[in-house]
């Protein structure tokens, strides 16, 4: 989605799908829906066609393209329409139903989730047609994706199995890295994935610096003094470094996501609930292509720049732990990799 419109010149629900075949592909009879409950929501129009490795985008009904909205009446005896809009405060997912034809039955082509969406910024599969939804740097509707949205806000350290020590699960700690050139507020800020951390109100992040999140509170020292004491220790730093902590869960050992995000402003329609933007992810394993030195052998996980993406493992190398030091390259980028935004694997292909 780019975001839910609220009138004329507003942003609008959109769905692209991608033909990466080399034939063209006719799309009479397919179904499009954003809810389990009911996959018969938006019937494409008949004669669409993809071209072959070639694009078509559907927008949310009467701003502009086809409508999104489908005539009940011969399904429930009465007249009006189906809603179908996706939600940029609370997140949401997309179906496609496929008919082939020659008396065969609907099947699933695809289905894809994706969280809360910031204004205009559009949700793309990078680097191939493989993995989830994830923001993407620029709105290319109808062309390849160009890449993903990296931060602001990184991960700069993933510290998720420092050794076979009896006190390991209390070493272990992520590191942020603010790249900006101004403070950040992380009031309302969180990590979620294999652990959970809300940041306190007044929590900052000095501009071009770290803050480290620790499963213990540093702050209170009546009962963490000796965990904090084995931490600086173990890690040759002082108490004058950033950290924060008291999460709950474990960084697996085998592998895991640890997924940083930041509020929005609430809906008009709910003013208590808080949307939650995704700023960075990371998906680690412990097997190459990650490096697997930082499994258990008093490495890290260390992030090479601020704009290479989080997922990627050519973006990280295993280091010795440098809590609340991070040292990146800043002029790193993604590059030569291509993109299928809503890629369907519908013909078994799985396009590099």
């Amino acid at each position: 989605p780019q975001g839910e419109g609220g009138g004329e010149g507003s942003p609008v629900d959109a769905i692209e799908l991608y033909n990466p075949t080399g034939a063209d592909i006719v799309l009479d009879g397919w179904w499009l829906s954003d809810t389990a409950d009911d996959f018969f929501k938006f019937q494409i129009p008949a004669g669409t066609t993809i071209p072959a490795y070639g694009y078509v985008t559907f927008y949310e009904g009467h701003y502009v393209g086809p409508t999104f909205t489908v005539d009940e009446t011969n399904e429930f005896g009465g007249t009006g329409v189906k809603d179908f809009a996706l939600s940029s405060s609370r997140g949401d997912d997309v179906w496609l139903l496929a008919d082939f034809g020659e008396g065969s039955s609907l099947r699933f082509a695809d289905h894809v989730e994706f969280g809360a969406a910031r204004l205009h910024e559009t949700f793309g599969r990078w680097p191939n047609g493989s993995g989830k939804l994830y923001p993407m740097q620029n709105n290319t509707l109808g062309e390849p994706n160009d890449g993903p949205r990296i931060g602001p806000l990184i991960f700069s350290e993933i510290h998720y199995n420092p050794s076979d020590a009896a006190n390991a699960d209390d070493l272990e700690y992520v590191e942020i890295y603010n790249p900006r050139g101004t403070e950040v507020v992380l009031t309302d800020w969180r990590i979620r994935g294999g652990i959970d951390f809300n940041f306190a109100e007044g929590t900052t992040i000095g501009a071009m610096s770290s803050l480290v999140v620790l499963p213990f509170d540093p702050a209170d020292v009546d009962n963490n003094a000796a965990l904090l004491s084995d931490f600086l220790t173990k890690y040759t730093i002082d108490a004058s470094a950033a950290m924060v902590g008291g999460y709950t869960g474990r960084l697996n050992n085998a592998g895991g996501t640890v997924r940083l995000q930041r509020p929005d402003a609430s809906p008009p329609d709910d003013l208590t609930f808080i949307p939650r933007l995704l700023e960075d992810e990371v998906t680690y394993d412990v097997i190459a292509p990650w490096p697997p030195e930082a499994n258990g052998q008093d490495f890290s996980l260390n992030r090479l720049g601020v704009q290479l993406w989080g997922h990627d493992p050519t973006s990280w190398t295993a280091g010795v732990p440098t809590p609340g030091t991070a040292e990146l390259d800043a002029g790193a980028e993604v590059v030569g990799r291509h993109v299928f935004y809503n890629n369907s694997d519908f013909d078994g292909n799985d396009p590099a």
